[in-house]
């Protein structure tokens, strides 16, 4: 067993003072202890505590530490299964965890709180709303499922999934072009969390105390309890074109910075973090010998680019596509409309908020071609305007900006026009691109030098159409640079591997939609079955009904839940020890005071509040509305049946219908105020501002709204730096 390998096995051993974790399988290894009064972490002796009063066995990993207003509380996972293995790597997914208070005080007196029962149930809806959306591999070249538990469940793809020589362990976290530049980097012998994408780290800010702690001189053994998990999409098939098996698949790595969900959290922050942001990686890798190649090798050869032989020729190859919100200060505020209220800060920070997006952009991936399918007219066209202006500003050479108005080109269901797409793109693919491309574990034949970065709106819908379609485009060049396709041979004549091609993609857009909207993707039969249907049209109304619902009135406790875990927003500590006790008489100090916390994703400012301020915010909506939300689905039950009732009362038809449009009216107006919105990082701010930009109705107020839209040209004066305290406490 590697020494960076994480424990896979722990045992918790439990007493009055304490709490300690035991690696099962090494028992020689030092435990990690907390304190219970104080919650204090530290590495203790080697097996077994002494005295303890409890033992539960059989955890699969810490999954982290999270403070709340009472007691801190210990995450760990309790039950897992085993996705696949991707280059002899065993990937797991969580399928249960287990949170234990740290404090000996009891949970009944701990939930006699309301915000720890708040917070806490939030926490816990989290995790289970997650489930088959975390993965993560213990950093060992594979795992004999023997040495396991009975908690770890075997995947039905493992069995099917052939091995690539003695490739090293794979990180799930970080695209495999990075890996495989860095293995003779000193980083290659670095503990897993320290090699992590700290984008793509998703449970950093609930191992913040043991990163510290691993540190510390002396406290390398910590290292081995920090186990970083990727919240997205990962699934890899087995699979063979012209006879040549090799494996396939899609990983889609959401970024902790600015998480959250479709109305809570859109545009950018001062950081250059956007919301939205996943990095979509699609890998193919195989090991073509005389066994694997049921053709003749010699058919293929001359279409080679390269002088390899065909005969045990070890292949990997990946392509790399980023989506994020548009890179501006902007929201869209619910009002019960269809559409909400659109609001564009036209503030000087954009600028340097944008630059520094594209800057680590550029850093990371190469040169930006930027996508946007946004319309071009309508609701959306000011988003167009003030990205386009805002690209132009910039003036970097490394950013191409590409424009394709995805409704107008694809209308009538016609979304193979996104082939014009595809065209315009194609010569900038072959020469300025590329993709990854490596042959016998050591030859990188080729790199990918740029990325091509799409958005829409939401960055789902539209984006997943034309991400997919892009990924069918480069996989075509790469198997044939293989030689597993003919030089002309298209993908499309291989129905079976298309199939599998197009519900993997599906499955990734339904994934990557239901962590921000809540609902599967639109669009997908397109994706899916490679045409758009009229069955499909109906099925993306019904979805599109379900966020509805979702985003205005179920999406605030998931917004606070992204907040609390990424660390966004943190329950201020008033010390150790007794301090904690503190917490009973005032659990948010401060009148709307904020800080940015340094461990936490910087893309939301850190608020902290009055205690009763904060209880009256979970108990924002009164009493009225209640009683008017509760009328209307009465009434609306009503009318629906005397409509369709064989005997109908036209005065009850009639008047149901009367008291539907009066409640209908007095929602509108007021519609905000129904709303289900963020308790933690609230949204008064955003929701006042009326400084220079764009606000498609005033304030939110549905039906007595107005349009007001400031000029883009470069005689427009924004607004001075003070503004930046504004953006501060909202983004």
């Amino acid at each position: 067993m590697s020494n960076q390998s994480i424990h896979s096995n722990l045992d918790l051993y439990i007493s009055d003072q304490y709490f300690s974790l035991i690696s099962a399988n090494d028992q020689d290894q030092p435990s990690l202890v907390i304190n219970r009064s104080n919650s204090k972490i530290y590495l203790g002796p080697s097996g077994p505590p002494n005295n303890f009063d409890k033992t539960i066995f059989g955890f699969l990993g810490l999954f982290g530490i999270i403070r709340l207003i009472r007691s801190d509380y210990l995450i760990l996972i309790k039950s897992s299964r085993e996705v696949t293995r991707v280059f002899n790597t065993t990937i797991y997914t969580p399928l249960q965890y287990s949170v234990h208070p740290i404090t000996s005080e009891s949970n009944q007196s701990l939930l006699e709180n309301s915000d720890e029962r708040y917070l806490l149930s939030i926490l816990k809806h989290h995790l289970d709303q997650s489930l088959g959306k975390i993965f993560y591999s213990y950093d060992q070249h594979s795992h004999s499922i023997d040495s396991f538990r009975c908690n770890h469940q075997p995947s039905s793809n493992t069995s099917s999934s052939h091995q690539i020589g003695n490739h090293p362990a794979w990180d799930p976290t970080t695209r495999l072009q990075a890996q495989c530049l860095r293995k003779s980097d000193d980083q290659a012998h670095l503990p897993l969390w320290k090699r992590a994408d700290d984008r793509f780290f998703y449970n950093k800010f609930l191992q913040s105390s043991l990163i510290d702690l691993a540190q510390e001189p002396g406290c390398e053994a910590v290292n081995r309890f920090i186990l970083p998990v990727i919240y997205g999409f990962l699934e890899f098939k087995s699979t063979s074109i012209n006879g040549k098996k090799f494996n396939f698949g899609l990983i889609s790595r959401r970024s902790r910075y600015r998480a959250g969900t479709r109305y809570f959290s859109r545009g950018i922050d001062l950081d250059g973090n956007v919301s939205n942001f996943n990095e979509t990686e699609m890998i193919f890798y195989t090991n073509l010998n005389s066994n694997n190649n049921s053709l003749n090798h010699n058919q293929h050869q001359q279409h080679l680019p390269t002088s390899s032989t065909m005969a045990n020729r070890l292949i990997m190859a990946s392509f790399v596509q980023t989506r994020g919100s548009v890179p501006i200060f902007w929201t869209e505020i619910n009002n019960l409309r269809y559409k909400p209220d659109l609001k564009i800060m036209d503030v000087p920070q954009t600028q340097e908020s944008m630059k520094a997006h594209f800057d680590q952009q550029v850093e990371i991936y190469g040169d930006q071609y930027l996508v946007n399918l946004v319309n071009s007219s309508g609701y959306e066209k000011p988003v167009k305007d003030y990205y386009e202006r805002g690209v132009r500003e910039l003036g970097n050479p490394r950013i191409h900006y590409v424009y394709f108005d995805f409704h107008h080109e694809c209308r009538g269901l016609r979304f193979d026009r996104v082939q014009r797409l595809i065209d315009q793109l194609e010569e900038d693919l072959i020469n300025n691109q590329g993709y990854f491309f490596q042959e016998d574990d050591s030859n990188i034949v080729m790199k990918q030098v740029s990325v091509v970065r799409s958005n829409c709106m939401d960055c789902l819908d539209r984006t997943n159409v034309v991400q997919s379609s892009l990924a069918k485009w480069t996989l075509t060049q790469q198997l044939r640079r293989s030689g597993i396709l003919f030089e002309n041979e298209s993908l499309d004549s291989h129905h079976e591997f298309m199939f599998l091609f197009r519900n993997l993609w599906a499955d990734n857009a339904d994934a990557v939609s239901k962590a921000y909207s809540g609902t599967g993707a639109l669009k997908t039969d397109f994706t899916r079955f490679g045409i758009r249907s009229k069955q499909g049209a109906l099925n993306d109304l019904l979805n599109s009904c379900m966020r509805y619902v979702k985003n205005n009135f179920l999406d605030g406790p998931r917004q606070d839940s992204y907040d609390l875990v990424t660390g966004s927003w943190n329950p201020k500590s008033n010390g150790d020890g007794d301090g904690r006790k503190e917490h009973e008489k005032r659990s948010f100090e401060g009148d709307e005071k904020q800080r940015f916390e340094g461990d936490g994703p910087k893309g939301r400012a850190e608020r902290v509040f009055d205690r009763d301020e904060f209880q009256m915010r979970l108990l924002r909506n009164n009493l009225i509305h209640q009683i008017v939300l509760f009328a209307f689905v009465i009434y609306l039950f009503v009318f629906i049946s005397s409509t369709f009732s064989q005997r109908r009362s036209m005065k009850v038809w009639i008047g149901s219908l009367a008291v539907l449009s009066v409640l209908s009216v007095y929602m509108l107006v007021h519609g905000r105020e129904f709303i289900n919105l963020p308790k933690l990082n609230t949204r008064e701010v955003i929701i006042k501002y009326d400084g220079p930009g764009y606000q498609s109705s005033k304030n939110g107020t549905g039906l007595r709204g107005h349009q007001s839209y400031t000029s883009l040209t470069s005689s427009n004066k924004r607004s001075g730096g003070g503004d930046k305290d504004f953006i501060k406490k909202t983004f």
